[in-house]
C-alpha cells in the first residue's frame, strides 16, 4: 500500500516570530513548550534534554572551525526547527537570520558572524533550559 500526502495530517508551523525593535525574545518560552507538549511536563523535560544534546553537538561543531556557508545554512535550518518546537525563540530568530544571510548572494561574508552568533545564542538557550529544569 503506497502512502500518499493525504494519509498524513497537515502540520501547522507557527510563523517565524517578529519582535519589535528594541525588545528581546525570551531564551526559552515555557508557555510555548508546554502547549507543544499538551501540558505534559515530563514530555517537555524529555524534549529539552534532546534539544540540549543536539545543541551541544551543534555548538561543538560551530566552535571547532569555520564552516562552509552551505553547511552552516543547513545546520541553521536544522537548529531553527528544533528550537521552534521547544520555544527557544532567540535561537529561531538567530538561525533564521543566519540561514537567510547564507542563502543570499554574499554568503561568504556572512558565514563567520552567523556561525559565532548562532553558537552564542544556543549557549544562552542551554543555560535557560538548565535554569528552567531546576525550577520545573
Amino acid at each position: 500500500m503506497a502512502l500518499r500526502n493525504q494519509d498524513f495530517p497537515a502540520v501547522h508551523m507557527p510563523p517565524i516570530p517578529v519582535q519589535p525593535v528594541g525588545t528581546a525574545f525570551p531564551a526559552l518560552d515555557a508557555g510555548h513548550l508546554l502547549r507543544q507538549c499538551l501540558g505534559d511536563s515530563a514530555l517537555a523535560g524529555e524534549l529539552l534534554a534532546l534539544f540540549q544534546a543536539q545543541a551541544g553537538l551543534v555548538i561543538a561543531k560551530l566552535r571547532s572551525a569555520a564552516l562552509e556557508p552551505d553547511d552552516l545554512a543547513r545546520l541553521a535550518h536544522l537548529v531553527k526547527g528544533s528550537a521552534a518546537a521547544i520555544g527557544a525563540m532567540q535561537v529561531v530568530r538567530e538561525a533564521t537570520l543566519g540561514e537567510t544571510t547564507l542563502r543570499a548572494k554574499d554568503m561568504v561574508a556572512g558565514a563567520l558572524p552567523a556561525q559565532i552568533a548562532l553558537a552564542g545564542t544556543l549557549e544562552t538557550a542551554c543555560a535557560a533550559i538548565v535554569d528552567y529544569l531546576k525550577t520545573a
